[in-house]
């Protein structure tokens, strides 16, 4: 079977695929806003997803927030978020950049938590989109080289706490909030 990588060939090829199906479907499909609000660059994705949703029937727009203002914008109602009316929200986070404090020893994830929660909550309450939402992934560098398992250990712990009340809120509001298994996907 055929994977998306074979289907869709070289970056130079999608992207000269996305602007002839972006002439093609101007004004002829159903649109489908996207907008993204992210702590980290995901830029890449924008032709991928746009040649995705050409591909479903949908005519994709696309915007994408500024690095590592997802708070600002989130609580800004002039911003992208609500201007651009979206569909979908997708809320892309690293907890590296929620809080870098995650990356010494003895981190208490309070701060990143009240963060992630108190975004959806505030997605939620101003915004009719479906929210996508990513579980955060345990930091992937730390302040040194050498970490003690038990430090670790912790720091896994914090995120999968975290994550538990990401997955609690968007049960708690399922019509609205879908969660992308980053952690499960990485396992």
């Amino acid at each position: 079977m055929p994977t998306l990588v074979d289907e869709m060939g070289p970056l130079a090829a999608v992207l000269q695929a996305v602007s002839g199906l972006e002439a093609e479907y101007r004004g002829g499909s159903p649109v489908l806003g996207v907008a993204i609000l992210r702590n980290y660059t995901v830029e890449a994705i924008e032709p991928l997803l746009k040649y995705l949703a050409f591909k479903s029937g949908l005519e994709p727009k696309v915007t994408i927030g500024e690095y590592d203002n997802v708070r600002q914008e989130v609580l800004n109602t002039d911003s992208h978020v609500y201007a651009s009316k979206p569909d979908v929200i997708v809320l892309s986070l690293l907890v590296e950049h929620l809080d870098p404090g995650c990356l010494r020893s003895g981190w208490d994830a309070s701060q990143a938590r009240e963060t992630v929660l108190a975004t959806l909550a505030d997605l939620v309450q101003r915004s009719r989109a479906l929210v996508m939402v990513n579980t955060l992934l345990p930091p992937l560098h730390f302040e040194n080289a050498l970490l003690a398992p038990a430090a670790a250990a912790h720091r896994a712990s914090q995120v999968r706490s975290i994550n538990a009340e990401i997955r609690a809120f968007a049960a708690q509001h399922a019509h609205q909030v879908f969660v992308i298994e980053w952690e499960r996907i990485l396992s």
